[in-house]
């Protein structure tokens, strides 16, 4: 049998790579880096700008890349999944940029830019916000003596080896000598709602059925569900929805540390006097009294993920009484040891890179467990691993990707900065050579929420929560305040970035929503979009379980480049950006009423108050603030409701049609995918496009966008199959009802009425639609697969089927059923099977 491989081996030692030295004061911590403007100016007095002689000619970038999740380097540490591949960062900063060229990516997270920058021998300027990105990417750009690491490693497990001793040591249920705890599951209780016995969700016997068989207990996607039913009466099956009755230990996975053949032993804990079941609950060990994080969790921790239902309400509570205890003793070793601060922070990255293996989080599944990142939910089986030996594996995996990045780091210029990118203040104007970065887009990833773990038990300050750049209404944090900083964030990078110089933004928002504001902050901030003949990507050959399954999620990232012009550079590599600021050549009244007109289309039914902020913040922006009569404006366009404060709606005349060249945007991007949507059937005879695909062809190919997002639009003029793709109408009669939806605003008028319900405002009679008009909205929105919307106006519209003749009541109420059918199908995707796709439907079909 091959030996097993032994982590603290030296065998590399014989090619030892020799390790770069850091510059002094690189990293600062949780704070703001003194050294950043010295740094910048070190750059600019050997390598002076000046712009007359400035000879940069670079052309647009032009491949779409393919990485993967695989690589030793990318799996360093478990920041949150969305970090985007160094390798392929890499492609783009040796395209734009020289040798010793100045690269910054003022969001850096965990620093897959400036490792990027680092291997390709350039120099690097990380900012973010967050203390934990800015520790993590400090030790992804810090080259780092393996060796040393491993013996330090050795030495913190041997200093801790005493507690983690008594806290994992057990019996052998064989031999009765000394064993080791390798794992504990613990397992949910909820009561059984036939013979209501309180009953651990693992001790329950899995079954599949037929969908059907027990509604509102099923669970997974396909022709067989599975439930689990209840062990004492083998009948009544068992929810996670049902109340929760606490977690308990279920099962121990010992290790005989004599001769018991086989060492590892899997028992059941059903006895509450068993002593491992007592040890579980309240670790019988005597510890050091070591310092725990306390951090209270967030409004938005319980709203999302219901903590306080788990027992949980700080960071301590996120781990079982034994794990805390271990973790409280490795960290203070770490913190307290005599090692060089290099060695000690690679032992730091190590344990905060163990940390969420060892909550709450892990999983327990029969082929072995994990967990799901991007929140804080607590599955209701998990496993409590064995802290000492999980760090072991965490650092056995971590190795390659350190070793990596020593032999290939070409250079150690950088700094790295904890601050806000709204005030780059530090760094001087025209001074840097290239900007790459992927900002927080809306609410997607919730970032600093998600990193109070590392934070808090790092020490650091959280209060930089207050500037996030995020979407959280829960704290206050609106669209508009994400549009706000991102312009400010913007105008920073267009102030220190050369001219004629790029700037590369990943977009990953898979509602679109942000792809206006985005645009919008862009241009106002003076840059120009690089003209480019295809959609730039970046795919990850290994997808996320989302990402494989879902209808909705954008499945790569694109990347969007700027420049800040420059007299020399030629006009070719620019696209054209009058169609994104929109001004030009108007009046300044109407602009405003532009304004006015697209905030309303966009968000029926908000306070004039808001509207006015929204206005404000945009002509700021534009640089066309002049004195006018707001209200009046808004009076010309809209009507207010008779709640106090009153809510203002577009009147029913501009409802009737868009402006006209809007309208006419609208055609020629319909046009354009439309063509795009017919080939790409032609070619793979699927049944109709994913809205992903056609978000990436509308970006680059409609160079002239319309103003409402394209998912608001894209149903006035496609039908979206089952399968959740679109296609275009198949014969004249198909073409004519979206004609003639389009016509009528019916869209706009169902947005319109669907805001009066959710805001609980008084609805006009005039405003109130009658039962033959809600039933043809309806199936409009089955048609459109606005299913949420037609289930909506069903159940909340107001909709009397006895008013209807009887061939219409039969249609609506069928049309309410694929509505909910198809709401459920996308909702269960927790089994992880591809959707099937199916051929093309017939017109009946669809109808």
């Amino acid at each position: 049998m091959a030996r097993k491989r032994n982590i603290y081996s030296q065998a590399n030692s014989l090619f030892k790579t020799e390790v770069p030295k850091m510059p002094e004061g690189y990293y600062s911590g949780d704070k703001p880096n003194p050294n950043l403007r010295k740094f910048v100016e070190k750059h600019l007095s050997e390598n002076p700008y000046q712009v007359e002689s400035d000879s940069y000619d670079v052309s647009p970038f032009e491949t779409p890349l393919t990485s993967t999740r695989s690589r030793a380097i990318y799996g360093l540490h478990p920041y949150h999944q969305g970090k985007k591949p160094h390798d392929s960062i890499r492609e783009y900063i040796r395209h734009y940029t020289s040798d010793r060229d100045l690269v910054l990516d003022p969001m850096c997270g965990s620093g897959s830019t400036a490792l990027a920058a680092l291997l390709e021998n350039r120099k690097a300027i990380a900012i973010d916000y967050s203390p934990a990105a800015t520790f993590i990417t400090s030790r992804y750009c810090t080259p780092v003596d393996t060796d040393a690491v491993k013996a330090a490693f050795m030495r913190l497990l041997n200093n801790v080896a005493p507690i983690m001793n008594s806290l994992y040591q057990t019996t052998c249920p064989k031999c009765q000598g000394l064993a080791e705890i390798q794992y504990v599951v613990w397992s949910e209780r909820y009561q059984c709602l036939r013979c209501a016995k309180v009953v651990p969700l693992h001790s329950c016997r899995t079954e599949e059925v037929d969908p059907g068989t027990y509604p509102g207990f099923e669970r997974g996607q396909g022709r067989k569900k599975s439930v689990s039913i209840c062990p004492f009466c083998n009948r009544q099956p068992i929810s996670t929805r049902q109340d929760k009755y606490g977690m308990v230990p279920v099962e121990i996975s010992v290790k005989c540390l004599n001769r018991c053949t086989p060492g590892q032993i899997v028992r059941q804990l059903v006895d509450p006097e068993d002593y491992d079941y007592q040890n579980a609950l309240s670790p019988k060990v005597i510890t050091p009294s070591r310092w725990i994080p306390k951090e209270l969790f967030s409004e938005w921790a319980e709203k999302h993920d219901g903590l306080s239902s788990r027992g949980i309400k700080n960071v301590s509570d996120f781990f079982t009484k034994r794990n805390l205890l271990a973790l409280s003793e490795i960290y203070h070793h770490i913190i307290n040891s005599q090692e060089e601060e290099n060695i000690k922070n690679a032992l730091t990255f190590i344990f905060t890179a163990s940390l969420m293996s060892c909550s709450k989080k892990a999983q327990h599944l029969k082929e072995g467990g994990g967990y799901i990142p991007g929140n804080f939910h607590i599955p209701p089986v998990i496993k409590e691993r064995n802290v000492p030996n999980s760090m072991k594996r965490v650092f056995s995996r971590m190795l390659k990707g350190l070793d990596a990045i020593t032999r290939e780091i070409r250079s150690t210029d950088i700094i790295i900065s904890t601050q806000t990118a709204t005030n780059l203040s530090a760094i001087p104007s025209n001074s840097i050579d290239y900007i790459f970065t992927d900002p927080p887009y809306g609410a997607a990833v919730q970032y600093g929420e998600l990193n109070i773990l590392w934070e808090s038990w790092l020490g650091f300050d959280r209060t930089w929560l207050d500037g996030e750049i995020i979407v959280n209404y829960l704290r206050g944090k609106t669209e508009q305040d994400w549009q706000e900083l991102m312009w400010q964030v913007l105008s920073e990078c267009y102030r220190v970035l050369k001219p004629g110089r790029a700037i590369s933004i990943c977009y990953h928002d898979a509602s679109g929503g942000t792809w206006p504001a985005l645009m919008d902050a862009a241009a106002t901030a003076g840059f120009l979009p690089e003209k480019t003949e295809r959609a730039l990507t970046i795919q990850m050959q290994q997808r996320t379980f989302n990402q494989s399954t879902s209808n909705e999620i954008v499945k790569r990232d694109l990347v969007v480049t700027f420049r800040k012009p420059s007299a020399q550079l030629s006009n070719e590599i620019y696209a054209s950006g009058s169609d994104v600021k929109g001004s030009e050549g108007t009046t300044f009244n109407e602009v405003v009423s532009r304004i006015i007109y697209a905030q309303l289309m966009q968000t029926p039914g908000i306070t004039i108050d808001r509207l006015y902020d929204i206005a404000v913040s945009k002509l700021v922006r534009l640089g066309r603030m002049e004195k006018h009569d707001f209200r009046s404006l808004v009076e010309s366009l809209a009507e207010p409701s008779e709640d106090n404060p009153p809510r203002w709606f577009l009147k029913e005349s501009e409802l009737e049609a868009l402006d006209p060249a809007e309208s006419a945007k609208e055609d020629e991007a319909a046009d354009i995918l439309g063509k795009f949507i017919d080939a790409e059937i032609s070619q793979s005879l699927l049944e109709g496009v994913h809205y992903s695909d056609l978000f990436e062809h509308y970006i680059f190919a409609v160079k002239h966008k319309p103003r409402r997002l394209l998912s608001d639009w894209i149903p006035d003029y496609f039908y979206r199959t089952e399968n959740g793709a679109w296609r275009t109408p198949s014969d004249d009669e198909e073409q004519k009802i979206k004609a003639e939806a389009r016509k009528k605003g019916t869209s706009r008028r169902i947005k319109r009425y669907l805001a009066y319900l959710e805001e609980g405002t008084a609805i006009p009679e005039k405003e109130c639609p009658n039962d033959a008009t809600l039933a043809e909205w309806i199936r409009h929105c089955k048609r459109s697969g606005l299913y949420e919307q037609g289930k909506f106006l069903y159940e909340k519209g107001g909709l009397n089927l006895d008013n209807l003749p009887e061939e219409a009541m039969v249609n609506v109420e069928e049309d309410y059923q694929v509505c909910v059918r198809m709401l459920a199908r996308n909702a269960k995707t927790d089994s992880g099977k591809k959707t099937k796709r199916g051929r093309r439907r017939k017109k009946s079909e669809a109808d």
